[in-house]
């Protein structure tokens, strides 16, 4: 599925993202990007893990390596059942994402989840795209050639068109503007 947008309207006096049209997605609010991205999800968890006990008859040394072999097999059961526990990043899926002006929605697990942008604390760039942090549940990510276009109306619909200017999650975008293209969009100021 290739991402469903529309570039930033170019009629008269538009200053806000186009309209696309999502398919089977019923909502009353405009969509802007509507794309298949990659979801994660990160937090801990409880692993529960079984230790053994070993009861071993013959001589001294045999007796001692049995139990020294039991306590290394439990030492390391235990040692994995913590990395899993770990928080991490965790329900990695390839999902449909809809953006609107107030909400990303998230298809995951056959349900529709809702992170409401006002719910925001900390939004920024990684490596792997963006990642969105919250006070009232864990944090999400979303990767994938779409991700970035999501922190640019994610800029604009919390703060305004001034945002994308001086949104300092948006920098790593700028950066990566090649010379040409930078100089293609950016007005001349020579005269």
């Amino acid at each position: 599925m290739t991402p469903r947008v529309v570039p930033w309207n170019s009629s008269p006096g538009a200053d806000s993202p186009a309209r696309c049209p999502p398919p089977g997605f019923l909502i009353d609010e405009p969509v802007h990007l509507d794309a298949r991205l990659h979801y994660a999800r990160h937090y801990g968890t409880t692993v529960t893990y079984q230790q053994t006990s070993a009861l071993a008859f013959g001589s001294a040394a045999f007796v001692t390596g049995a139990l020294l072999a039991n306590a290394i097999g439990n030492s390391n059961a235990r040692s994995r059942a913590a990395r899993l526990a770990s928080p991490q990043w965790r329900d990695h899926e390839l999902t449909r994402v809809v953006v609107t002006p107030t909400r990303t929605w998230c298809y995951s697990y056959g349900r529709w989840l809702a992170f409401h942008h006002t719910g925001v604390l900390e939004y920024h760039l990684d490596p792997h795209g963006v990642v969105l942090l919250f006070a009232d549940t864990e944090p999400l990510r979303l990767t994938g050639p779409a991700a970035w276009l999501h922190a640019v109306l994610f800029a604009y619909f919390r703060s305004g068109a001034s945002a994308l200017t001086t949104a300092t999650f948006l920098l790593p975008i700028g950066a990566n503007q090649s010379p040409a293209a930078s100089a293609a969009t950016s007005p001349s100021t020579s005269r």
